[in-house]
């Protein structure tokens, strides 16, 4: 298992993983690709082109299901497009002969209910060598206490899997990378309900998997979410962006202003095609929660606002599909999934005026949302994301 990389979209990063030379230079990196397509406030002016993208509002007419919050794309739908055996008979035994075919009848019962008494003990003692099934596929070490001392920093690992889709870009074959995981025990007839959950800018979907107490950023909270939502009986599925800074192509250009060309849209084709088909095990592809954070927070909105399935969203220090921290959102219809909206108070990179604006006009459209501003954060994982978002996930079936 490993930890995913320590740098984000901020003027700082863990303690001393990256020096302060390092972070100077990401920081033009970043600003140069947008960093979510948002203004970086302390770290960098965003380009001109990019901030004149976000203040206008996009067309999005060539973008099939973009405006009205309902229509799937065109090509989602075209998915959705024994033995016997002879008993034997005593009548064949001689008269003369029945005592002793009684009991060789008694010890053959006797015979086999030993067999099961021992198959039965030998089986219990594998159970007890093997000991307890597992209440979660995520375990929590406690911080250990040196020299008296207060215990150190727990630590969470949750065990998954990585399936790797082979998505067709133009003439090339991209291998993109799903990590996942299911609930332990038995899904219902349909299948467990898919939690996916998309990674912010400059991180890995493999730090929604393992990490430190003392993690900054509210790691520990994206932790816990994960760990909640598994044990709530959701499968958890983070798939990993096409870009190498880690975000995606929502509301980036060019596929912020036409989605159904962007690699990310046919990524999500196949991954629905592959949840939908069994590839991941039991799931429920008629029952999608889509979440994230920052640049995944947009990809979330894109998601639900685009294919069919979604039972309802969590944004989280994000706002709608092609936003950046100015956002002018489009006019949606009832049948946009419900949503709920995770931010702090002080996040510089995207404004909590942004998501407000998208959920206004989510308000003005009759859709249920709810929302939860923390009012010591910043651009981070906020404490009432894991109850949260899981609450709102198990109220909307």
């Amino acid at each position: 298992m490993k930890n995913a990389p320590t740098l984000s979209c901020y003027p700082w990063t863990r303690s001393s993983i990256v020096p302060h030379w390092t972070v100077a230079a990401v920081a033009l990196a970043l600003a140069a690709v947008g960093c979510d397509s948002t203004s970086l406030g302390v770290v960098a002016e965003a380009p001109d082109a990019l901030t004149d993208e976000s203040a206008a509002v996009v067309d999005f007419s060539d973008t099939p299901g973009a405006g009205d919050g309902v229509d799937a794309i065109d090509d989602v739908e075209a998915l959705t497009d024994t033995d016997s055996t002879d008993g034997s008979s005593l009548s064949d035994v001689a008269e003369g002969d029945s005592t002793a075919a009684e009991d060789a009848s008694v010890d053959s019962v006797s015979g086999d209910a030993q067999s099961a008494d021992d198959a039965t003990s030998e089986d219990a003692q594998a159970v007890e060598d093997v000991g307890p099934v597992p209440a979660s596929v995520c375990t929590v070490t406690p911080g250990e206490a040196v020299d008296g001392e207060e215990p150190g920093p727990a630590a969470m690992v949750c065990t998954y899997e990585i399936k790797t889709l082979d998505v067709p870009v133009g003439f090339i074959t991209e291998a993109r990378d799903v990590l996942y995981a299911l609930p332990i025990g038995t899904a219902a007839k349909d299948g467990w309900p898919v939690a996916i959950l998309f990674h912010g800018t400059a991180f890995t979907p493999e730090y929604y998997w393992d990490g430190s107490e003392d993690d900054a950023l509210g790691h520990w909270n994206q932790l816990q979410l994960v760990k909640a939502l598994l044990e709530a009986g959701f499968a958890v599925l983070t798939p990993r962006a096409e870009v190498a800074l880690g975000y995606w192509n929502t509301n980036v250009p060019p596929g912020s202003l036409s989605w159904a060309t962007a690699p990310d849209n046919q990524f999500m084709l196949d991954l629905i095609a592959a949840i939908a088909a069994g590839d991941f095990g039991p799931l429920d592809a008629d029952r999608l929660y889509p979440s994230g954070i920052s640049s995944g927070g947009f990809m979330a909105s894109r998601v639900a606002t685009t294919y069919p399935g979604v039972k309802a969203m969590a944004v989280h220090s994000a706002s709608y599909a092609n936003c950046g921290s100015v956002c002018f959102p489009p006019t949606f219809e009832s049948a946009h999934p419900p949503s709920v909206f995770l931010h702090g108070a002080f996040d510089a990179i995207v404004l909590v005026s942004s998501m407000e604006a998208y959920r206004d006009a989510l308000v003005d459209a009759g859709v249920e949302t709810e929302t939860v501003i923390d009012p010591d954060a910043g651009h981070e994982w906020i404490d009432a994301a894991p109850e949260t978002i899981t609450s709102w996930f198990l109220e909307h079936p």
